[in-house]
């Protein structure tokens, strides 16, 4: 009998202090007018687990995922009305990966990929029709290489040509695909 008072204790100790040694809660902030803004998970005083942004509407606004309190795995953001507004991959607290924009219509209207949170490979961006606008490459944040412009029509209206960054030369169309112009500008290294 003795032994289980003694055991019963020090269960009844244990429970009560294992709360000091991780300690988990969700923060939860209102609006002045009483609708919930943001609810926010924490572990030992850092972000930890998902955090959730609302309209004052009470539609999601946004919902992004901490690890030790940095961005880490999918974040996505919301239109008032629900529909999906971007999407991103966080590693570490920086954007790894292809980030996409939506227009509210639910197309794409950019699709970027990233590296070590910096632009970085191909990047295109999108009418709201879903013809493609653009389209280029980054290298560690700056364009490098040769973007091209389209028309809605699916015509080509501009080919730049990017070094580290700057433009060394733009080719202009018309809507029929004729060369306007073919401009040089000045490289500096």
């Amino acid at each position: 009998m003795k032994s289980i008072k003694i055991l019963l204790m020090f269960l009844v100790a244990l429970t009560l202090t294992i709360p000091v040694l991780s300690f988990a809660e969700v923060r939860k902030d209102y609006y002045p007018s009483g609708e919930l803004k943001t609810e926010t998970s924490y572990k030992n005083g850092k972000k930890e687990g998902i955090q959730k942004m609302y309209y004052k509407s009470g539609n999601l606004e946004s919902e992004t995922n901490f690890k030790k309190g940095k961005l880490e795995g999918i974040a996505k953001s919301y239109f008032e009305s629900g529909q999906l507004q971007g999407e991103g991959n966080y590693k570490n607290d920086k954007l790894e990966g292809i980030g996409k924009i939506y227009y509210k219509n639910g197309q794409v209207g950019t699709e970027i990929n990233y590296k070590n949170d910096k632009a970085d490979g191909v990047a295109k961006s999108y009418y709201e029709s879903g013809q493609l606008h653009e389209e280029g490459n980054f290298k560690n944040g700056e364009k490098d290489g040769i973007a091209k412009w389209y028309f809605e029509n699916g015509a080509i209206r501009y080919i730049d040509t990017y070094k580290n960054g700057q433009k060394i030369n733009r080719k202009a169309y018309d809507r029929r695909g004729r060369l306007k112009s073919n401009q040089n500008y000045p490289y500096r290294e």
